[in-house]
């Protein structure tokens, strides 16, 4: 008598968790590589929206002759006093990123007062309200406006101040600048980096003796949570990449001034005064030539601040 086979219906439950097991290894091979390809693409924005500033900047400069000053340095009313606010180059270049309607809006009494948080109508709160994507990294997990940032329009780019402002005078970097009288006459003061973007700087390309595509302009920073970043609007702590090592300890490598991305504090810098960002690795520097470069977290600290300098004379190697 014949036995007929039975066909099966249905996976056993062994052979469905081979399955499951099998996809769940895939998924855990697949997924770093899709992470990867996600980060590289917002690299390559992050690098081109560098370039645009940096296009924006080279026009800046051609209409103007000079470039566009790091921070105005607003005195009161009577001129006396310093209160520490002003529109930053970012504000400056805006005409040259498309941006002339907010540009128009930065201008004029409403736009040039205190700072963008302390008034509750007018031409400052549109400034506040806007966020302009040629200032932000894509890899910035909360792209926040200026009502988060006590009043500021924040950004993921810094102008660089050099390796030193105002012969280690931290008063010229933070809080102490009360008097624009000290400010315009202290020979080392805060109108003397060694950058190129700073108080009232007046930068022109002839100023860059150490060679445009061997000198930072520009360099990418890292929105922690605070107001330690970049933005429209300068306040006391002035919002601006600074390169140098603290007074007396200077660090030896680049990575002591890249702010992790979980950190406001980096060893041997203050939050407002390094360079950094939310690329592993490294970060993202815009050279005066127009050119952007990836510089590793691991870069020699003395070649860092070789392309820190305009007029040092230094021969900065890259590869260093």
């Amino acid at each position: 008598m014949l036995k007929l086979s039975r066909t099966r219906d249905a996976f056993t439950l062994v052979e469905l968790l081979v399955v499951i097991a099998i996809i769940g290894v895939m998924v855990g091979l697949l997924l770093p590589a899709v992470q990867a390809a996600r980060e590289a693409a917002r690299r390559m924005q992050c690098s081109n929206n560098l370039k645009q500033i940096g296009l924006a900047i080279h026009n800046y400069e051609s209409t103007y002759k000079s470039l566009p000053a790091g921070c105005g340095g607003l005195p009161n009313a009577t001129g006396t006093t310093f209160n520490g606010h002003g529109w930053t180059w970012h504000a400056s270049i805006l005409p040259f990123i498309e941006q002339t309607t907010l540009y128009d809006a930065v201008q004029g009494p409403d736009g040039m007062g205190n700072e963008l948080g302390s008034t509750t109508s007018g031409k400052p709160l549109i400034v506040r309200a806007t966020i302009v994507s040629t200032f932000w990294c894509p890899s910035q997990p909360d792209v926040s406006n200026g009502s988060q940032k006590g009043g500021y329009q924040p950004s993921n780019y810094n102008g660089n101040m050099g390796t030193r402002i105002g012969n280690g005078n931290d008063d010229c970097i933070g809080t102490g600048v009360a008097n624009l009288t000290d400010m315009l006459t202290n020979p080392w003061g805060c109108m003397n980096g060694n950058g190129i973007f700073f108080v009232r700087s007046n930068i022109k390309f002839s100023d860059v003796i150490d060679g445009l595509s061997n000198t930072i302009f520009v360099s990418e920073v890292p929105d922690s949570g605070g107001d330690a970043m970049a933005g429209f609007s300068a306040g006391a702590d002035r919002k601006a990449m600074f390169s140098g090592g603290a007074d007396g300890n200077p660090p030896t490598e680049m990575s002591e001034f890249l702010i992790a991305a979980e950190s406001n504090d980096p060893i041997n810098g203050g939050a407002e005064e390094a360079a950094g960002s939310w690329h592993p690795g490294g970060a993202h520097f815009l050279l005066g030539d127009g050119s952007v470069r990836f510089l590793s977290e691991n870069m020699d600290m003395r070649t860092y601040q070789a392309i820190s300098t305009r007029a040092q004379g230094e021969v900065a190697d890259f590869n260093q």
